[in-house]
């Protein structure tokens, strides 16, 4: 049983990869000035999952709601226990993301 956090900062658009589950995947993070919110697509490295344009929303899961039971679950969180969405100056300080693995989650 694990908890991971996702290396999240305060630049416009960045991608990243590491493991969920044992499963590599490929992050790729971005601001929507438009919307003001944070998004997120991720894939497998073996292109088996694919989630696109995923809204990092504080406190709702990510994951599941795209039908993906096979995961755990990530999640983000308001260090300030606000409850308020990420905005652009504080990701990765005030709001982080964080991986339940499919032990913890369960």
């Amino acid at each position: 049983m694990a908890i991971y956090t996702m290396p999240l900062t305060a630049t416009i658009e960045y991608s990243f990869s590491t493991a969920l589950d044992q499963i590599m995947f490929d992050f790729h993070v971005h601001w929507n000035e438009t919307t003001s919110a944070w998004y997120i697509d991720l894939e497998s490295q073996d292109g088996l999952i694919s989630m696109k344009n995923i809204k990092l929303i504080t406190g709702l899961g990510l994951i599941r709601q795209h039908g993906h039971r096979e995961l755990g679950e990530l999640v983000v969180l308001d260090g300030e226990y606000r409850a308020q969405d990420p905005n652009f100056d504080d990701m990765g300080s005030r709001w982080q993301l964080y991986y339940l693995d499919t032990a913890e989650y369960a």
